[in-house]
């Protein structure tokens, strides 16, 4: 078995409101984006998909499912004006890859 301790959706990352100009980027599809994406919220999304998906390897492969979900559809998230709704957004594109 591999030693995935090291693997970057394994951590602590906990990202907080996301701007505007960051969705606005994700969109017009800036490959800056599309990276801090991966590291904001990878960690994020895998503790979401362990939830799920008990086994840390096919927990890795949903994760980046999901990664690859939300960054081929971010305009399928729509702004309602509340800081959190990204964040809740991409949490039902995790539970839904996952289930």
């Amino acid at each position: 078995m591999k030693d995935l301790r090291d693997h970057p959706f394994i951590g602590d990352a906990n990202p907080g409101t996301t701007s505007h100009g960051f969705i606005d980027g994700l969109r017009l599809g800036c490959s800056r984006r599309r990276d801090q994406l991966a590291s904001l919220y990878g960690p994020f999304i895998h503790r979401i998909v362990r939830r799920v998906v008990r086994d840390r390897e096919d927990a890795i492969e949903v994760t980046q499912t999901t990664l690859l979900k939300v960054l081929s559809r971010p305009r399928s998230f729509s702004l309602d004006g509340e800081p959190a709704s990204f964040r809740r957004w991409i949490t039902a594109v995790a539970r839904t890859t996952a289930s």
